[in-house]
């Protein structure tokens, strides 16, 4: 994942989706990531600069801290089995050699499909992508580029790079108004242990949406209260009520960027009285 450049795991800016599993019987750990959607592109979102960046020899991209990681570069020990092991996977799975012919054949079980496929007018990640063929080719110069950057770092080292530390993130925030706020905010079921809340999306490329709750007809502020992931996502349920309880719910979608999610601005405001019984 150093290699390809997938920022959102441990070897990336933001150390998570993964699990670490304890295997019993050998005593082993293994290291099981997931969410692997964003990889194999130079300056994603324009800001993450794995080719210049990200030096393979090193495995410390910056951001948070990531003890299991940096106890491995600090070990000379470890390190050096780190380095035989990531030039093992350099030469026998990332060489274009190898990697080019896996991605014209998998492409190639799927490229009929894609015709059916709609392509997004906004790319968020690579704005530059136009179509299908175009991301395959930005892909295999990517492996091509990131395979001789490797190659170098780790057949020279160098010193350790200094760690670049990211500040803390603060959590997803509506925006100022805009075009792409969710609209038409209104409720479609209500009980006395159950709200559900409708919108209609207007955002392309979001992560999801986040939906605001604050107590009464008005006084305490709007805090985030339900997030809904993934791109279209309109509906929401709110089981946490209480009968008899009055509410106000606005809602808005995320954006996912290298220092957090971008929110967009908000809907309308409803405010919902929950039944007694």
């Amino acid at each position: 994942m150093l290699f390809a450049g997938a920022f959102d795991q441990l070897t990336g800016w933001n150390p998570h989706n993964y699990y670490l599993y304890h295997e019993p019987k050998a005593d082993r750990w293994h290291y099981l990531p997931w969410d692997l959607d964003v990889g194999f592109a130079d300056n994603a979102f324009g800001r993450v600069p794995v080719i210049a960046g990200w030096n393979a020899a090193w495995p410390i991209p910056g951001g948070s801290p990531r003890p299991l990681i940096e106890r491995i570069v600090d070990n000379p020990r470890l390190l050096v089995r780190y380095r035989c092991l990531a030039d093992r996977i350099l030469e026998d799975h990332f060489h274009p050699k190898v990697l080019l012919p896996r991605i014209d054949a998998l492409y190639g079980q799927v490229k009929d499909d894609l015709a059916d496929d709609p392509f997004p007018h906004r790319r968020a990640t690579n704005p530059e992508d136009r179509d299908f063929n175009t991301i395959v080719a930005s892909i295999k110069n990517f492996v091509r580029r990131r395979y001789k950057t490797a190659r170098s770092q780790l057949d020279d080292p160098g010193n350790r790079p200094r760690i670049v530390r990211n500040p803390p993130r603060r959590p997803p925030q509506p925006g100022k108004p805009s075009k792409d706020a969710p609209t038409e905010l209104r409720v479609i079921g209500k009980t006395a242990s159950k709200i559900t809340l409708k919108w209609k999306d207007n955002a392309n490329g979001e992560a999801g949406h986040v939906l605001q709750r604050a107590d009464g007809e008005n006084g305490p502020q709007f805090r985030n209260h339900i997030g809904r992931p993934g791109r279209e996502s309109s509906l929401a349920e709110d089981t946490g009520v209480v009968a008899g309880r009055t509410y106000r719910y606005r809602v808005y979608a995320v954006h996912p960027t290298p220092d957090g999610y971008r929110g967009t601005g908000l809907s309308n405001v409803i405010t919902v009285r929950v039944p007694d019984e």
